[in-house]
């Protein structure tokens, strides 16, 4: 009877688990800036995803915003569209590396700024991450 018991307890958390979406995790991993001088030739900023979910995901727009402070609105700088899936376990380097004689946006001008990776899917915001530049690279 009790081994029964367990039999069917067991039949009824895989049928519940098969009606529930499976958890996925796309994150951004941080954003790591790298500029020698507030010129185009001196800025490269990374912007690092991983998948650490158990499906593909597939996110429509990343975008990498700017602002000189919490006072100020945040405003594109650089974004990404692509058709590609993300599987499970891969990582995704995006680079933002300005051409040479490309305006550079006046925030990244300033000595210190904020940045912000949005990461968009389908239905919306599928998740972002907030990074305060100093010249030192601290991140605080």
């Amino acid at each position: 009877m009790f081994r029964n018991f367990i039999c069917l307890a067991g039949l009824a958390a895989a049928f519940v688990g098969l009606g529930l979406p499976a958890a996925a995790d796309l994150r951004v991993d941080n954003i790591v800036v790298n500029q020698s001088a507030p010129t185009p030739e001196g800025t490269n900023i990374r912007v690092n995803l991983t998948n650490d979910g158990v499906m593909r995901e597939r996110p429509n727009l990343v975008e990498l915003q700017a602002r000189y402070d919490s006072s100020d609105q945040w405003h594109t700088i650089k974004s990404w569209n692509w058709e590609q899936n993300v599987a499970p376990g891969d990582r995704l380097a995006l680079d933002y590396l300005p051409a040479q004689g490309e305006a550079l946006d006046t925030t990244l001008q300033q000595q210190t700024y904020e940045l912000r990776a949005v990461v968009m899917g389908a239905s919306g915001p599928m998740t972002s991450f907030e990074y305060r530049y100093y010249p030192s690279g601290d991140v605080r």
